[in-house]
């Protein structure tokens, strides 16, 4: 039984050093995870060998709840942002969505809005995820969410200090209770990776950004591209830790769920 979807942009685009056969063993054995995607414009959601399968067949595409109907009429193939993941869930009557590094304020392209944001404020589906990415501008995106009704809180913590990096020192609502929000209310869950596991050298996180936009510029996606660069500065450490805390946090809703 599905109870909770997780994104799929982060796995099948973000970690390029990853393995199928790694990712299947940190993703292995955890109750009730169901994972979404687009293939041949036909909406999936499945279990994690059916989206290996998916993953294999590495596409390109990144659906978010404004683009998911562009990719299925178009007949094409894409994996699901945090936003797109929210929709599915409030469609199909999945109370819980589970992400890691999600979209900002950005800093980046004159405060451009990532529809993530829009999504927990509208969708009303609990949201678990790690943090907003190291690249988008932390104070300015909490402080949207709490504008927009959105309460946000941390496991362990009642502040966000970044995503792989130590970037920032942003108060939220509060600790992490321990309980989901019940259908209808705003929220967003932080699970954060331990400090001293971060990558600690902040030039690394600029020069990856640097790579992002010139992608960016050549019409490619920047956060697989920003994702590729920290991937090769860090010998793989940045896939790792973002593998690890995707699986983490799925581990936290399959708890959470059968609490």
């Amino acid at each position: 039984m599905i109870d909770f979807l997780v994104e799929t942009c982060l796995l099948c685009h973000g970690l390029v050093s990853i393995s199928d056969d790694e990712m299947a063993e940190v993703f292995k054995g955890i109750p009730g995870a169901g994972f979404v995607w687009i293939e041949e414009g036909s909406l999936h959601i499945g279990d994690l060998e059916e989206f290996m399968r998916f993953r294999a067949l590495r596409v390109k595409g990144r659906a978010s709840m404004k683009t998911l109907d562009d990719f299925i009429a178009s007949g094409k193939n894409a994996a699901l942002t945090a936003s797109g993941t929210m929709r599915i869930c409030r469609e199909m009557g999945i109370r819980l969505a589970v992400s890691c590094g999600i979209g900002g304020v950005s800093n980046i392209w004159d405060r451009e809005v990532s529809d993530d944001l829009p999504g927990l404020a509208e969708l009303n589906i609990p949201l678990i995820a790690t943090s907003p990415k190291d690249m988008m501008d932390i104070q300015e995106t909490i402080k949207w969410l709490k504008d927009n009704n959105v309460k946000t809180y941390g496991v362990g913590s009642d502040k966000c200090t970044g995503y792989v990096f130590n970037s920032a020192d942003v108060q939220l609502d509060g600790k992490f209770s321990g309980d989901i929000a019940e259908a209808g209310s705003n929220q967003l869950i932080l699970n954060s990776i331990p400090g001293n596991e971060r990558i600690q050298d902040l030039s690394i996180l600029k020069k990856a950004v640097e790579t992002g936009k010139e992608a960016a510029s050549r019409g490619e996606h920047f956060h697989p591209a920003a994702n590729a660069a920290l991937d090769r500065a860090t010998g793989g450490l940045a896939s790792r830790i973002q593998l690890r805390s995707a699986a983490a946090n799925a581990r936290l809703a399959s708890r959470l769920i059968s609490h």
